[in-house]
């Protein structure tokens, strides 16, 4: 009687078991379809490809390291979307981009890249980093591009190279300090910026290395504080004037961040607790007079202190002086030109996440020439927050509006 009793129940915890197997079994069996997909997906879908219908979707199994779950999605006319819930993704579409899908780069970058050829089309649109301010892009003319998207005028567009295209000196300069294994797909690049055109090679671990037409070092930047090749750069590829200076300086260093050799013949640095300019000959360079004349003649009523006197040296071709004065929770950023020791920006920022302060109109009106000053009073830009000069014009931010570029006349150009 006990043993039959035993056997029923085990009867019993056998359906049981097996109700639960098929049961879980069916589950694993439920087709993720376009109605499981999240609400940002279909938004993303809706607000890019208006037009395109989703004909199949799934969960990814391509990026299993990713933090959240990736999304694989087939669009009508053949476009595809893998997306993740980080805001990552890549676009591929054949036969082009439909308009609304262009959107997703920056507009002025997207008239460089397609002002070159018309007939272009893009056919790939890839983040390259989570908050996407980095993109590669390919074209229908078999190019691929590197898209840079930064605050104001530092949106850049940038060719991808293979290691061939790149100048044979720039090579060079990386096998000497070991990098050559360092060379990715997305690594080599050609740009071109207020007239210059310049070669970067770029990794996402540590460096950012940017060399000059002809392939000579000009700039490097470095993540990698504990093993920075940028110690061996400072000694073995700048003047020697410089290097002692450099080291003469009694200020405490410790990792080099940013270095930089201009045309003419400074050099800039960046150091995690120490910052210089110092010029070929070894002197170390500032410029307090040019500055406080310009504070003194356009903010005459307002109290202003020096904050902070640093080089500004994140443009691979243009160095710079930036003073940033303080009054309570106004800060304007004056960047004056290490040759001619002229204002070469000027940015008029608020703290505390408190609307900006417009740049005073005395200064528009008298270093502004008289085109640029009337086209902004004609188009209602009363305010504007940031003005640029440089070789090829001027760049300028208002109120409510792109970033305007002007030529050296005041003649609009973007």
């Amino acid at each position: 009687m006990k043993t039959k009793l035993n056997q029923i129940l085990l009867l019993l915890l056998c359906a049981i078991l097996s109700t639960i197997f098929y049961s879980c079994h069916d589950d694993d069996k439920h087709q993720f379809g376009v109605d499981d997909l999240p609400e940002a997906v279909q938004g993303f879908v809706m607000q890019y490809f208006p037009e395109n219908t989703i004909d199949n979707a799934k969960i990814s199994t391509e990026y299993q390291g990713y933090v959240g779950k990736q999304y694989d999605l087939t669009l009508s006319g053949g476009i595809s979307i893998h997306y993740g819930t980080r805001g990552d993704y890549r676009i591929t579409a054949p036969s082009g981009m439909p308009e609304t899908a262009n959107k997703l780069l920056n507009s002025k970058t997207l008239i460089k890249l397609l002002d070159r050829n018309p007939q272009v089309k893009v056919t790939l649109i890839r983040t390259l980093n989570e908050h996407g301010l980095e993109k590669m892009v390919k074209t229908t003319d078999q190019k691929s591009y590197r898209i840079t998207t930064g605050s104001d005028d530092r949106s850049l567009l940038a060719e991808l190279l293979t290691r061939d295209e790149f100048p044979s000196q720039a090579i060079a300069f990386l096998e000497r300090y070991n990098l050559q294994d360092e060379i990715y797909e997305h690594s080599l690049m050609r740009a071109s910026e207020n007239g210059h055109t310049y070669y970067r090679f770029y990794n996402y671990a540590s460096y950012n290395i940017i060399f000059d037409e002809g392939g000579k070092w000009i700039q490097a930047k470095s993540s990698a504080v504990s093993n920075s090749i940028l110690h061996d750069v400072i000694k073995n590829e700048m003047p020697e004037k410089v290097v002692e200076a450099l080291n003469a300086d009694p200020k405490g260093k410790a990792f080099p961040l940013n270095i930089s050799c201009y045309e003419s013949g400074i050099c800039g640095f960046i150091y995690s607790t120490y910052s210089a300019l110092i010029s070929a000959n070894g002197e170390i360079l500032n410029s307090d007079k040019e500055a406080e004349a310009l504070m003194k003649l356009y903010y005459p009523s307002e109290t202003w202190t020096l904050r902070e006197l640093t080089p500004e040296i994140s443009s691979p071709f243009e160095c710079y002086y930036l003073y940033t004065y303080r009054n309570n929770n106004k800060i304007v950023r004056l960047y004056i030109d290490t040759t001619t020791r002229q204002w070469a920006a000027i940015r008029s920022i608020n703290n505390a996440n408190l609307p900006n302060v417009e740049i005073p109109t005395a200064f528009i009106e008298n270093e502004l020439p008289a085109k640029i000053v009337a086209y902004l009073k004609e188009n209602g830009h009363s305010k504007v927050y940031y003005i640029k000069r440089h070789q090829k014009g001027y760049n300028i931010r208002v109120e409510n509006a792109d970033l305007l570029t002007f030529d050296t006349e005041g003649n609009l150009v973007a």
